[in-house]
């Protein structure tokens, strides 16, 4: 399991708390991903299948109350990560 917290200057600062039918906003940057996530990175290009384990990533949130809420990532941010692997040299694999 990788956990990345969300910067407070971008994002709803945590912990918050939520009423039913509240949003909190979670934004990343994209210009400090390869850093952020170097390690998760380094894991996923280290995998003799990068592409289907990208596929098998959940982005997940999880509450205080012990409900975990979990999804794939889609399309567009499957080809950002894989992107990310292979225009980064200085990720190892």
């Amino acid at each position: 399991m990788w956990v990345q917290l969300p910067p407070r200057e971008f994002s709803t600062e945590l912990p918050v708390k939520l009423a039913f039918g509240d949003e909190a906003f979670l934004r990343f940057p994209t210009s400090t991903f390869n850093q952020d996530a170097k390690s998760l990175l380094d894991e996923i290009k280290a995998m003799k299948l990068p592409s289907l384990t990208v596929r098998r990533l959940r982005v997940g949130v999880y509450a205080s109350t012990g409900e975990n809420f979990r999804t794939p990532l889609d399309r567009h941010m499957r080809r950002f990560v894989l992107e990310r692997i292979k225009a980064n040299p200085s990720i190892e694999g």
